[in-house]
């Protein structure tokens, strides 16, 4: 009964938001594109895109479990945008444009279907079973779904796919990432009679991925920075989940805020001088802010970055709201590497240089980030 409701709401997300290329599903995309593009600029920010979203699919939908539907379709949002990004590399960054909104659309179907087929595989979501991982136990338990959904999986060999295929960093438990991951690899389908293509997996950049883990290396299982299980190495590490460079509406606002709170005179800009005062006034980076060279590096990354996409900008000395982004994400990357590295030239004569030894002992850490040794 769930699956028929499921392949019902995909039929019906895929009537109202139509990725298929004929001309009446380009006309139709064109008159929502345009409905939402308040501006008339040819772009839709995030925070349109995810009005546009849930207004569209609700004039479908008005029965029980509204809110639930508009969460998770929130978070498709957010993971199609970045996809549909990641593919036109030549594009404005922060925004999506016609001639991508099609393949926006057609990831967010794909990205609501996995995420269906994720909360099957999750638990009891009625009795609250339900963490945001998969365990092996249950993905076992789970191979009748898995091969209605397409997937070459037996009982005898789904504990060895679990942990070869599926659990790419190897903690034992799967997050929705390396589940979509999988789906991707294995062209999964929640509804086996649609034989619509899935869209290329997307590339996450290597530094997104890194971040990623290195933010969840300071989350328990509640999603909490509670210190639990934690190596002494891992407690001391700073809370980069406070410095927010992502392009949700949640981080746009706390940026704002960052600002408005850093720029003590008023004037739209930073000085170095001011962003130093203002991390170490911030909870949970006292070992970033100890690392002079990172904050420092991370300053001049962001503004190569911002002087490249506005060369008439503010100048060396200062960065302006929309290089903050890039500057937290700068902060965040540098740290990790200024950690790493430390670590590999931790020997008793620290020279500041690693050296072919060195750098081979650290590969192991270099694959919990995420980086494969042939890249290594």
């Amino acid at each position: 009964m769930a699956d028929s409701r499921g392949v019902e709401e995909l039929e019906v997300m895929k009537a109202k938001l139509p990725f298929d290329r004929t001309k009446e599903g380009k006309e139709r995309r064109r008159e929502i594109f345009n409905e939402y593009d308040v501006n008339g600029n040819g772009y839709l920010s995030l925070a349109e895109l995810d009005k546009m979203v849930k207004e569209v699919m609700r004039k479908t939908d008005e029965g029980e479990g509204d809110k639930e539907k508009e969460r998770e379709m929130g978070r498709a949002v957010m993971r199609a945008y970045q996809a549909a990004r990641a593919v036109d590399t030549e594009g404005n960054e922060d925004y999506v444009e016609f001639r991508e909104f099609r393949l926006f659309l057609h990831y967010l179907r794909t990205y609501y279907e996995f995420r269906m087929m994720f909360n099957q595989l999750d638990g009891d979501r009625h009795a609250g079973g339900q963490d945001g991982r998969i365990s092996r136990s249950e993905f076992v338990a789970a191979v009748p779904l898995l091969r209605k959904w397409g997937a070459s999986v037996s009982e005898e060999t789904a504990s060895t796919i679990f942990e070869k295929e599926v659990d790419a960093d190897g903690k034992g438990e799967v997050l929705f990432d390396e589940f979509a991951r999988w789906c991707f690899e294995k062209q999964l389908n929640f509804d086996p009679s649609d034989d619509t293509p899935l869209p290329s997996a997307p590339r996450i950049s290597l530094s997104h991925e890194i971040l990623s883990r290195a933010r969840g290396s300071k989350r328990g299982a509640s999603g909490q920075d509670d210190g639990i299980g934690k190596t002494e190495e891992e407690s001391e590490m700073a809370d980069l989940s406070a410095l927010p460079f992502d392009r949700t509406s949640e981080s746009v606002a706390a940026r704002k805020r960052l600002m408005y709170k850093w720029d003590v005179n008023g004037n739209g800009i930073l000085s170095l001088a001011e962003i130093d005062k203002g991390l170490s006034e911030m909870p949970g980076l006292a070992d970033l802010y100890s690392r002079k060279p990172v904050l420092l590096r991370a300053f001049t990354a962001a503004k190569s970055v911002g002087d490249a996409k506005d060369p008439n900008g503010i100048g060396a000395d200062y960065i302006d709201a929309r290089e903050l982004r890039y500057f937290l994400q700068h902060l965040s990357l540098f740290y990790v590497f200024h950690r790493l590295f430390e670590k590999a030239d931790g020997t008793e004569e620290s020279d500041g240089r690693l050296s072919r030894d060195e750098l081979t002992q650290c590969v192991p850490v270099l694959k919990e980030l995420g980086i494969e040794e042939e890249t290594a």
